[in-house]
């Protein structure tokens, strides 16, 4: 008999890792293009975007997330360093913390990233859709820039909001604005997004996500939902302009682009997850009533 119950137990442990493992993977129903022509993709090292020309979001629509302590993996390739705002290489990495699933009105933290070599970065902070810049505007860290760089923000002393990188004993700590709490919208959770510009000629830029708070971003590409981005443009226009002054403030005015309907993925996600618990539930109980049976024929 307890043989019998052990390979019950086995047989449940096995089904329960089989539907962990199936929810485990992102897809690209759960990524929103709020504006720019660069290229999405999923892989299995994580959701990229490789840009040549122009900026680009892409925000993480299914779940929000905490701001007041965030983290995420990343890597970031390019042709060539940045070499400052009139250098010949302009470029930059984008991430945000937003309070809104859509871009237009939405605000938050706007982090832009240039690595300068492959041990340092700078990072200039904003607040999104405002041009409002945060106190210090940068700073410049020893980043291994060469591999995957792991981020966290998080709020201290209720009032400033300090950026970390793993093994680096520096980080950007600036004062949250008083007139932008973006740490206090939706009870301190909000939407994480990131973005790649280019600016400069033939520069050739790619950001991968591997990771944010927790939450690992890598999948499959399913052809299926493949669009068409040319037709989406047409449809739907970008109207964008960045401006630059000579302190790295980037000004983005009337962008609008195709929006997911993130409460119709939550609720499809649900009924999914109610129907493969439905179904664990007819297996186990299927498991009980036969083990019963076999223990009343054998005693």
């Amino acid at each position: 008999m307890k043989k019998v119950f052990a390979i019950l137990f086995s047989i449940i442990l096995l089904a329960s890792v089989s539907v962990f493992g199936v929810s485990a993977e992102t897809t690209e129903k759960e990524w929103s293009r709020l504006t720019g022509p660069a290229e999405f993709s999923i892989t299995k090292d994580g959701v990229s975007l490789s840009a040549t020309d122009g900026l680009t979001f892409y925000k993480y629509t299914r779940d929000k997330i905490d701001i007041t302590d965030f983290s995420c993996t990343f890597t970031l390739e390019q042709d060539n360093w940045w070499d400052g705002h009139d250098g010949e290489h302009g470029y930059y990495y984008s991430i945000i913390l937003t309070n809104k699933a859509a871009h237009s009105g939405s605000q938050g933290l706007f982090l832009l990233l240039f690595p300068t070599s492959g041990h340092s970065m700078r990072i200039e902070g904003q607040i999104l859709n405002t041009g409002f810049l945060l106190s210090p505007s940068y700073v410049e860290l020893d980043v291994d820039t060469m591999g995957p760089i792991t981020m966290h923000g998080k709020v201290v002393n209720g009032n400033s909001y300090e950026i970390s990188f793993d093994n680096c004993k520096d980080t950007y700590k600036f004062a949250i604005p008083e007139n932008y709490q973006f740490h206090k919208d939706l009870d301190g959770q909000g939407y994480f997004g990131f973005g790649a510009n280019v600016s400069g000629d033939d520069e050739n830029i790619k950001m991968t996500v591997s990771k944010v708070n927790g939450i690992e971003t890598v999948g499959t590409q399913e052809a299926e939902e493949k669009t068409d981005t040319s037709k989406e443009t047409t449809a739907a226009p970008d109207n964008q302009g960045t401006t630059a002054n000579a302190t790295g403030s980037v000004n983005t005015t009337g962008q609008s682009g195709t929006t997911i309907d993130s409460g119709t993925t939550s609720t499809m996600f649900t009924i999914l997850i109610v129907t493969v618990a439905a179904l664990f539930l007819i297996v186990v109980v299927g498991f009980v009533i036969i083990a019963i049976f076999i223990y009343k024929k054998t005693k």
